[in-house]
């Protein structure tokens, strides 16, 4: 017996077979895009602790500043919220207006329950205080995991220690899957360390500035030698006045009498208003950094080349820190070339001439 199918027949079945496959299709996409999302792997983070984290990272929060910097520098596009508002220009308005999650650093204490709402892929914890060792970066880690359940937590070291800058931002760029961005970045800091390091060597010690770190207000708190905020004076050759001991935020108050007494030939300052009313304040004016109009302040936007929080934001703070000390021995150092090189590839934003004028002059 012979079957006979008529035209409407087959086209009905052409368009039943097709619609069952595009379903087949989609499904498949649909599982195979769930199976990368859930992919895994582990690592071994920088406290030494085993963590799984995501294959692919695309959403990310960090409880402290200096890597939320880091995931900024790497990969704003990874980046959920900052720990606090972010003012000033140079930065695209997209990054700028991401929501302020807060955190735990300083005297700061964040909200777990923030940060569990937003449902990051991964959480970096890199330090709560000055203590920066392994076993309380560790300890901090756990207590967050602890707190944020299924989120993985990674612990990451030496996130304000100039010196071992390459190790911290190669972890990130791997955790990040930023890789090649993070190579960029140790490039940047090996060019602006050997070049001045190899300048700072050569000068003697009778050569040597004498600089006064101003912080506060009135200019009367400073962090002295050993501190983490004023490491680009001494990578530059600089002599820091404040030979006094250190406190546990890094900063110590002194006398305006102690200053006069160190006499420093040139002055850093972080502070705004300070900076302006130094030249025309007496109590000020004895001093030799300002009789020679020596007073420079730490340029600030989007984040400070020096401090608060001192992190792989004071990379750039090095080239100057090294033009302000000596002008004359780091001719070679393209202070304007190197700060839109910074900005355009670790800030993502483009300067103008104008721009780093401003920068430079405090507008």
């Amino acid at each position: 017996m012979k079957y006979k199918f008529s035209n409407k027949k087959i086209t009905m079945a052409i368009i039943a077979a097709t619609f069952i496959s595009s379903i087949f299709v989609a499904c498949s996409a649909k599982s195979s895009s769930n199976s990368v999302k859930t992919d895994k792997v582990q690592i071994v983070d920088m406290t030494n602790r085993s963590v799984k984290i995501p294959a692919d990272v695309k959403n990310v929060l960090s409880i402290n500043p200096p890597t939320t910097m880091m995931t900024y520098m790497l990969a704003p596009d990874k980046l959920m919220g900052w720990n606090f508002k972010m003012t000033g220009k140079y930065m695209p308005d997209k990054y700028k207006k991401l929501p302020i999650v807060g955190g735990w650093y300083g005297t700061t204490k964040g909200d777990y329950e923030k940060y569990m709402a937003l449902k990051p892929d991964v959480i970096i914890e890199g330090g709560r205080t000055n203590a920066q060792s392994v076993d309380i970066i560790k300890r901090d880690a756990e207590e967050d995991q602890q707190k944020l359940g299924g989120i993985p937590v990674v612990g990451a070291t030496d996130t304000v220690t100039f010196v071992n800058f390459p190790n911290y931002i190669k972890f990130m760029g791997k955790v990040l899957g930023e890789n090649q961005q993070a190579e960029r970045l140790i490039s940047f800091y090996n060019k602006v360390i050997n070049q001045t390091k190899s300048v700072a060597a050569t000068i003697q010690d009778n050569q040597k500035v004498k600089v006064y770190y101003a912080q506060g207000s009135k200019g009367l708190q400073t962090a002295p030698a050993q501190s983490m905020h004023t490491q680009p004076i001494d990578i530059c050759g600089g002599v820091n006045v404040a030979q006094v001991a250190l406190d546990k935020m890094g900063m110590v108050e002194v006398s305006s009498e102690q200053v006069l007494k160190w006499d420093p030939d040139v002055i850093i300052a972080t502070d705004a208003s300070f900076y302006k009313g130094v030249y025309s304040d007496p109590v000020w004016q004895g001093i030799k950094a300002v009789k020679n109009h020596k007073v420079y302040l730490v340029p600030n936007d989007p984040f400070n080349w020096y401090d608060r929080s001192p992190s792989v934001n004071m990379i750039l703070g090095i080239p100057w820190t090294a033009k302000i000390l000596y002008p004359d021995k780091f001719q070679n150092i393209d202070l304007n070339g190197l700060i839109k090189e910074f900005y355009s590839n670790f800030y993502h934003y483009k300067l103008t001439d104008s721009d780093v004028n401003a920068l430079l002059n405090n507008q």
